[in-house]
């Protein structure tokens, strides 16, 4: 049997590193694929899949460029991932799906995948005969994967790679990817006219749209009910979109902002200091 176990959705590709006795933190890269660094903070904003296979057990990290929580942030209920979830379980464990594993990976913006081990084991086979899946090479006792993209609807082409944002059809046919400017599938693009109306798919949990602005020309575009990914009604007439991450626990952070104007505020010297001596 395989056991999956899942850690944080979105992990950043900066960790931190002690140098020299451990007297000071200092930034540093972590150990993956340069194409798939590349990939990550280009406007597709690309994912890697890590997985670290062992005798019953595959650990998974899916890799963005998100920044890492803060150690002491606040508790808050965690996303649903219950399509990662099964997406990795039918890529190692063969486990029967809808659709082919690598295809839901790239509905999940996975560009890359990368599996730890010694090269010689199961799933590294597995993965060679999975369809959408291409070898790239391996380094540092790591294989690497490139997941093939959406297909495209018609003669439109589809992307270099999976995409985060998308445009397409109403069958789901990928007609354009829509480059980001930022984590967490931050957008701000013009989109053109088109022929008909379009859906805009964005490859995040469905409790995403819950802490984001979706506008079209200034106006609010609301989620389509019922869907997988957070999905989106575009106007064949197009306009200007902007994704805007709005600030979770808005009431706490503006109760923090108060506070700490009031300490700011109770900090400063008033008068001088002869004036408080002759009071």
């Amino acid at each position: 049997a395989v056991v999956l176990a899942l850690v944080p959705l979105v992990a950043s590709a900066v960790h931190w590193g002690v140098t020299g006795v451990g007297d000071r933190l200092t930034p540093g890269q972590a150990r993956l694929p340069a194409v798939a660094v590349e990939q990550a903070n280009g406007p597709l904003s690309s994912r890697l899949l890590l997985l670290r296979p062992s005798a019953a057990v595959v650990d998974f990290e899916l890799t963005g460029t998100e920044p890492g929580e803060l150690l002491r942030d606040l508790d808050r209920a965690r996303p649903d991932n219950s399509d990662v979830v099964d997406t990795v379980a039918a890529l190692v464990g063969g486990r029967q799906s809808d659709e082919s594993p690598s295809r839901s990976l790239a509905a999940l913006a996975v560009g890359f995948v990368q599996v730890v081990s010694d090269g010689n084991d199961e799933l590294v086979r597995r993965l060679d005969s999975t369809e959408g899946l291409s070898r790239l090479g391996r380094e540092d006792g790591a294989t690497l994967w490139k997941v093939q993209p959406l297909p495209g609807a018609g003669a439109v082409e589809a992307a270099a790679a999976p995409s985060r944002v998308r445009l397409v059809d109403a069958s789901g046919k990928l007609l354009a990817a829509v480059p980001t400017v930022g984590p967490h599938a931050a957008v701000d693009q013009d989109l053109r006219p088109a022929d008909v109306e379009r859906r805009l798919v964005v490859a995040e949990p469905p409790e995403w749209a819950e802490h984001v602005t979706v506008r079209l020309d200034g106006g609010d575009l609301s989620p389509v009910a019922g869907a997988k990914q957070p999905t989106y009604l575009v106007p064949a007439s197009g306009g200007h979109l902007v994704i805007d991450l709005a600030a979770s626990d808005p009431w706490w952070r503006l109760a923090q902002g108060v506070l700490l104007a009031f300490v700011c505020f109770m900090a400063l010297p008033f008068g001088n200091r002869r004036s408080r001596r002759s009071s």
